[in-house]
């Protein structure tokens, strides 16, 4: 099975590209440039849309004061598990719960290092390519996450949703 690519992310791309060569027509037409500026406008555009994309919460792994939220889509299958270094690779320790829709989620308490991780649905292994980095593994490439040390703070105390494990240290 190949990479998978989730159809609103696949509308949405195609959005942004239609809209990018849109705008740069105006601005060709307002401005003098020519079609040597594509290149330049397309990567100025494409970077404010990644900054802008890293401030929504569509991110699958998100880290907060230790706290990791795994989301992981992955329509038609019966389970998702998580694996990696912070658990000793064990498949089906760490299991994700259906959101709906083909979505899944878990929350992990982990301290503070870095950790290289993989899904595993019905079997097959993925790599979560949004998380903070890739690295060669044994079997293919590991996500990574980075988990900072925990902040003391004053004030509110935000629950945490349905914790899966507490990893020790």
């Amino acid at each position: 099975m190949g990479f998978y690519c989730h159809p609103i992310a696949r509308i949405t791309t195609s959005i942004w590209i239609i809209a990018n060569l849109y705008a740069f027509q105006i601005i060709k037409i307002s401005k003098q440039l020519s079609w040597d500026d594509v290149p330049g406008f397309v990567c100025f555009l494409w970077i404010i849309t990644l900054y802008c994309y890293g401030k929504g919460k569509s991110k699958m792994v998100t880290v907060e004061n230790g706290w990791v939220d795994f989301k992981f889509f992955r329509p038609g299958v019966q389970s998702v598990s998580i694996a990696g270094d912070f658990n000793d690779w064990k498949t089906g320790e760490v299991e994700m719960k259906p959101l709906g829709d083909g979505h899944w989620g878990c929350r992990l308490d982990l301290p503070a290092g870095e950790y290289r991780f993989r899904y595993c649905a019905d079997g097959e292994w993925f790599a979560d390519y949004a998380a903070c980095g890739l690295e060669p593994g044994s079997f293919g490439m590991d996500s990574l996450i980075v988990v900072s040390p925990k902040r003391l703070s004053i004030g509110t105390v935000k629950e945490p949703i349905e914790v899966e494990r507490t990893f020790a240290a």
